[in-house]
C-alpha cells in the first residue's frame, strides 16, 4: 500500500497500529460470510434431511482463508474512510500532502 493518497496526499497510515480497525471489518465480513453459509445449509437441510455436510465444510474452510484474503485491501480502503470521516484531514490545494 502507498505511503500517501496520489490524489490528495492524505497519509494512510497515521500511527502504530492505525489498521486494527481494518481488522476488525475483515474479521467481522468472514464471520459474516461463514454465518450466511452456516444459514443456507441450514435451510437447505430443513427441505432435505440426507444433505450431506462435507460439501459445506469445504466450502467454509475456502470462506475462511480464501475471505479474509481477498478482502483484506477493501478492509484497509474502508477503515481509511471511516477514519477520514470521523477526522477530516485538511485538502492540500497544491497536490504535495495532507496532514501528518
Amino acid at each position: 500500500m502507498k505511503e500517501r493518497c496520489p490524489g490528495c496526499g492524505l497519509q494512510f497510515e497515521r500511527e502504530n497500529d492505525f489498521f486494527l480497525g481494518a481488522y476488525v471489518i475483515n474479521l467481522s465480513v468472514t464471520e459474516g460470510l461463514l454465518l450466511l453459509s452456516l444459514f443456507v445449509y441450514i435451510f437447505a437441510a430443513v427441505d432435505n434431511p440426507d444433505l450431506s455436510l462435507a460439501p459445506v465444510l469445504a466450502v467454509a474452510v475456502v470462506l475462511a482463508i480464501l475471505g479474509p484474503v481477498a478482502f483484506f485491501p477493501f478492509s484497509r480502503t474502508i477503515w481509511a474512510a471511516i477514519d477520514l470521516a470521523m477526522r477530516p484531514q485538511p485538502i492540500d490545494h497544491e497536490g504535495g500532502g495532507g496532514k501528518t
